[in-house]
């Protein structure tokens, strides 16, 4: 490992100001920011940090909840499943830009200059917002919700953001379930529509079967149902990995 590297890496993410879940090396000089679900860090982002690091990555998890500080939110122990209330207390876009601006600078400060993105849910929306508004090398959604259509009603700092005419910059890959519940009756077709006609460097698949968080044995509050679904997180997972080594030669430059 460089050590001198590691040690600037350390030293400017200690910088940023807020949490941050770290796994990995600095010495390729490629770093995968995770974006968590709504709730916030689960066991989940932490087995893609130790996957992404396995595969040679630096691997960073903001913890996005900072401001209020926790790391995670219950939507049903603290807001009764009120999904508007949930919404009010997620981070709004320009918070969620002021944190990413200021890791990216550290990461990029620090000598990394392939720099990925990966969010769920609600992070994947972060994922897409951050590939159309800043510059890094790629950038992968999973399920994502409120990109089309606003799903965070109760937070006018969450607008459907091809509403307001924001397309990634960066290559983007959107992975969706074609049975999401989350999303609206036709909102894929017509995100599919939109983003065609964009001529933006995007890809979104649809697995017709898969419903939201289809990469995790446990569903939604209370009794949920289980939502995994095997063949779209194997595909998932291989199109993902394969994104960011198609674009492994898109580099980031330094601030």
């Amino acid at each position: 490992m460089n050590q001198s590297r590691t040690g600037d890496a350390i030293s400017e993410m200690e910088k940023v100001g807020f949490p941050l879940h770290v796994q990995g090396s600095t010495e390729t000089g490629r770093a995968v920011v995770v974006f968590h679900q709504a709730p916030g860090i689960t066991p989940d982002i932490h087995a893609w940090l130790d996957r992404l690091a396995n595969l040679g990555y630096l691997a960073v998890a903001p913890e996005l909840h900072h401001r209020r500080g926790v790391a995670t939110i219950d939507p049903f122990t603290e807001f009764g499943g009120d999904v508007d209330a949930f919404a009010a207390a997620l981070p709004t876009d320009e918070e969620l830009l002021d944190d990413v601006k200021a890791l990216l600078q550290a990461l990029t400060a620090a000598g990394l200059d392939e720099i990925h993105l990966l969010g769920f849910s609600y992070g994947g929306r972060a994922a897409y917002l951050v590939a159309s508004t800043l510059a890094v090398s790629s950038a992968v959604s999973w399920y994502a919700t409120g990109v089309h259509e606003n799903a965070f009603r109760g937070n006018p700092g969450l607008p459907a953001l091809t509403g307001i005419g924001l397309f990634p910059s960066a290559p983007w890959l959107g992975l969706a379930g074609g049975s999401d519940p989350i999303l609206a009756p036709g909102e894929l077709e017509a995100w599919q529509k939109a983003l065609a006609a964009s001529g933006a460097p995007v890809s979104l698949v649809t697995y017709p079967e898969a419903s939201h968080a289809f990469d995790v044995h446990h569903g939604f509050g209370p009794d949920a149902p289980d939502t995994y679904h095997a063949a779209a997180y194997e595909d998932a997972l291989r199109r993902t990995l394969a994104h960011f080594a198609d674009n492994a030669r898109r580099k980031v430059p330094s601030t």
